[in-house]
């Protein structure tokens, strides 16, 4: 794992790009395009004062879109996404903890989903083998549509009932 590489990650269309800084990367030329933000909200990015409007951006980034955004710390690893499905999410997790980021059975991971105000800290080898052992389920949640309201299904707690669940999130801010 190298420490500091961050990506954004298309959970609907499986496109993954490294990037430097999120909000620069996103806005610099055709990225959003590539990485599958709609025009209407491209149109929007000028709404956004660069650096100064960060955290409204990505979070309005992340609410509207299938976007995650991914960092690697290091020590840990961050995945940020907002959906009330999490099925997609998830395996998008499953397959960049281990390419790119090439996760250790006992890097810790950061699972915030800004969807339903979860986050979850689990070890790469827990996140695999609660992932494994809920693959029956999560088939059965695949083909649902988006959930006006989380249901205990969907919920962090029902797929991976031994991971730390934050106390005191700031749900206005992102990790860096």
């Amino acid at each position: 794992m190298a420490s500091g590489e961050g990506y954004w990650a298309n959970y609907s269309n499986g496109k993954c790009f490294p990037v430097d800084e999120h909000e620069n990367w996103l806005r610099r030329g055709n990225n959003a395009e590539k990485i599958g933000v709609p025009a209407e909200l491209a149109e929007e990015f000028s709404d956004y004062v660069p650096q100064q409007d960060r955290n409204k951006f990505l979070l309005t980034i992340l609410d509207k879109t299938y976007l995650m955004r991914v960092r690697d710390h290091g020590e840990y690893a961050t995945f940020e996404f907002s959906n009330r499905n999490i099925v997609k999410p998830l395996a998008e997790i499953l397959i960049i903890a281990e390419s790119p980021l090439g996760l250790g059975d006992y890097s810790t991971m950061h699972i915030i989903n800004f969807a339903t105000r979860e986050e979850i800290s689990i070890s790469y080898e827990e996140f695999k083998d609660q992932y494994a052992g809920n693959e029956d389920r999560l088939s059965d949640l695949k083909e649902s549509v988006l959930l006006e309201s989380i249901s205990e299904d969907q919920s962090f707690r029902n797929f991976f009932p031994n991971a730390k669940l934050a106390d005191n999130f700031d749900w206005n801010e992102l990790r860096d």
